[in-house]
C-alpha cells in the first residue's frame, strides 16, 4: 500500500474554533484528496482511520464546514469533500505560537 502523508495549513492547525478532532479529520481530508483538492472518503473510513467516533467525525466535518475550510457537494450521487487550499494563505483565524 502506497504511503500517504498531509499537509495543514497553519490556519487549521492553530484555528481557535476548531480542536483536535476536527484537525485530525483535516488531516485525513488532506492525506485523501487528489490534485482538484477533492475526496470522497465515508464516514465509516473517516471513523476508522482517525479512531473517533461516528458523531465526532459528523461533528468535526460540520466544524470544518462552518469555518470555511471544506465543503461538500454531491456529484453524481457522491458526497464530494473539497478543500479550501486558499486556507494556505489565510491568516485571519489563527493563533500566534509565541
Amino acid at each position: 500500500m502506497e504511503k500517504l502523508f498531509s499537509v495543514v495549513p497553519e490556519a487549521v492547525l492553530c484555528h481557535p474554533k476548531l480542536n483536535g478532532n476536527a484537525v485530525k479529520i483535516y488531516c485525513f481530508l488532506s492525506m485523501y484528496a487528489d490534485e482538484q483538492s477533492w475526496c470522497w472518503p465515508s464516514l465509516r473510513r473517516l471513523q476508522t482511520d482517525s479512531r473517533v467516533s461516528r458523531s465526532t467525525v459528523k461533528r468535526s466535518l460540520r466544524s470544518l464546514e462552518a469555518e470555511g475550510f471544506i465543503t461538500r457537494e454531491l456529484l453524481d450521487g457522491r458526497l464530494i469533500y473539497v478543500l479550501d487550499r486558499e486556507a494556505f494563505n489565510r491568516d485571519d483565524n489563527t493563533v500566534p505560537l509565541n
